[in-house]
């Protein structure tokens, strides 16, 4: 992915250059060229009327489809992340194997979720019992499901 972002960053853009006066010393230079760098995020620049600047833009037709192309594998990848499938984000047609799976793959992503509440919502419990009633009997928070019934 990082390498797919530095070409994008490298042919997606265009390329500028200042040609400048042989008289403008390094630190002028410096400040242009941090300026120019600037200008790729936000695409305004003032320069002096000694200063010419060219944009070349790379032969690379594609660049918008680079972009796009980008776009929608980040949000195949996020889409993953959340929903832990693929079924309803890059599958066109789906298949009756395929859904079963993925079933399975969401059961499995729900029970886990059920217990990471469970022994988050008993430990506040816990220290709300210890903190108000010293040393009792702690009672205990769960979720009943129809699996677990």
């Amino acid at each position: 992915m990082r390498f797919w972002i530095n070409y994008i960053e490298k042919f997606g853009l265009p390329t500028i250059i200042a040609s400048l006066p042989e008289t403008i010393d390094k630190d002028e230079a410096q400040t242009i060229a941090d300026n120019l760098s600037k200008m790729q995020d936000q695409n305004t620049i003032v320069a002096g009327s000694d200063i010419a600047l060219k944009l070349y833009e790379s032969n690379k037709s594609g660049s918008v489809e680079l972009y796009r192309e980008l776009i929608n594998v980040s949000n195949a990848e996020i889409s993953k992340a959340i929903l832990s499938g693929t079924l309803t984000t890059e599958i066109g047609i789906g298949s009756y194997a395929a859904a079963k799976t993925h079933q399975e793959v969401r059961k499995d992503v729900i029970i886990s979720d059920i217990e990471l509440v469970i022994t988050s919502v008993n430990k506040i419990i816990k220290m709300i019992c210890e903190l108000n009633y010293g040393d009792v009997k702690i009672p205990t928070f769960d979720i009943i499901t129809e699996e677990t019934e």
